[in-house]
């Protein structure tokens, strides 16, 4: 499959700017406090089988 695009944009130096400083940007985690919060049920997960299998 090919694509083809013929199109010319015309974008302000201003608007360039924006974009570019954006562009640049390191990109935030949102998924850290998913992951923090499930490794930590999955720890206390582990911690709860080893103690009821020690148990019986």
């Amino acid at each position: 499959m090919t694509w083809t695009f013929k199109k010319t944009f015309k974008i302000s130096k201003k608007s360039a700017t924006a974009i570019n400083k954006k562009a640049i940007q390191r990109p935030s985690n949102k998924w850290l406090y998913a992951f923090t919060a499930s490794g930590v049920m999955l720890l206390v997960a582990a911690a709860s089988l080893y103690k009821v299998t020690k148990l019986g």
